[in-house]
């Protein structure tokens, strides 16, 4: 039988919806898991931050984090070290056609520089707002010029969802084997180096730490997470995700997210015995 060592997860629409709590059977199961001595970690669009470690704390978790994929695989922390390694940014000259692009379009163009201390955007709107409240995040509005200044983990980019079809045709129309673009909600696209994804970050993490990926359990909803579920032992996709994630995933929750999904998939699919 084989024994799960670590788990990762997503956060906005796996673990909670966003800017939520944790539901009551997700956080005993992972309390769990914890434990028996499986490492318990995230992986997220969001950067590496101290906002992310504090998470533990705000759901009330009795451990902390063992380790976080950020930046949908640029960035992976681990406890054991205290680092963030970062991988691949996109070059100033990636950063200034992506903003080519996007000139004269009905769309809000962010990049972390460090974490949430300093958030660029091109504009301050409602998801700004609410990103500033939900994460504390130090945001200043700049000009495309300061946007294009330095190497960006990512390029994220926020619109109106009824312009979902329209972004994506002005991004096939735009290809580049500079950069993947992936949706991570109606309303958000993300732009990174194709070396950047979760699955990747997953594998190099299991590297390190002298783990099979085949020992490993993630869950997420969204396309960014396929890459994740594909290198995950067991990748499971929350039933409120995305059809292309679900159709990726090796098993999909009987529950969504605010029912509860991962909690009581884990209570009823991994048993005391499959884990070290």
């Amino acid at each position: 039988m084989r024994k799960w060592k670590a788990l990762f997860a997503d956060i906005d629409g796996t673990l909670a919806d966003k800017g939520e709590n944790l539901m009551p059977e997700t956080r005993k199961q992972l309390m769990r898991l914890h434990e028996a001595g499986v490492k318990i970690g995230l992986a997220t669009g969001r950067p590496m931050d101290p906002r992310i470690l504090d998470k533990a704390r705000q759901w009330d978790l009795p451990f902390e984090f063992d380790m976080v994929i950020g930046l949908n695989g640029g960035e992976l922390w681990t406890r054991d070290s205290g680092e963030t390694l970062k991988m691949h940014p996109l070059s100033t000259e990636s950063v200034h056609k992506v903003m080519d692009i996007l000139e004269g379009e009905d769309v809000n163009a962010i990049i972390f520089r460090k974490g949430y201390e300093d958030v660029l955007c091109t504009r301050i709107d409602e998801f700004i707002e609410g990103s500033m409240l939900r994460n504390c995040s130090h945001v200043r509005k700049v000009t495309r010029a300061v946007m294009e200044e330095e190497p960006a983990g990512k390029v994220e980019v926020q619109y109106p969802a009824h312009l979902q079809d329209h972004v994506m045709q002005l991004l096939a129309d735009h290809p580049d084997p500079a950069w993947i673009t992936v949706a991570t909600f109606p309303g958000a696209v993300e732009f990174m180096d194709p070396r950047v994804t979760k699955g990747n970050a997953l594998e190099l993490y299991a590297r390190n730490q002298g783990i099979d990926p085949a020992d490993i359990l993630a869950f997420g909803d969204m396309d960014n997470d396929i890459s994740m579920l594909q290198a995950a032992g067991r990748g499971i996709c929350l039933k409120n995700g995305s059809a292309p994630t679900k159709a990726a995933a090796d098993a999909v929750t009987e529950f969504s997210v605010l029912e509860d999904g991962v909690g009581r998939y884990l209570r009823d699919h991994i048993s005391d015995a499959e884990i070290a």
